[in-house]
């Protein structure tokens, strides 16, 4: 895959991620690539979803009630 094919591809994401609402001036990917940094210590993205280090548990993000696009 060349470059060409790489930003196409990332095109197609952000224009799918814009169907159902998405806010243009956020990227999700960039987001979770953040939240993986080691030099975060206090909040890890894993895969069963965002852990606390300093309090050793799992962060519920469950949204009680419907949130306005950010």
């Amino acid at each position: 895959m060349n470059l060409y094919d790489v930003v196409h591809s990332l095109k197609r994401i952000d224009g799918a991620l814009l169907k159902p609402g998405a806010n243009r001036h956020f990227n999700p990917f960039l987001t979770l690539a953040f939240l993986a940094l080691p030099v975060i210590p206090e909040i890890k993205l894993t895969d069963q979803g965002l852990f606390s280090v300093s309090e050793f548990r799992h962060i519920p993000i469950e949204v009680s009630k419907p949130v306005d696009k950010i």
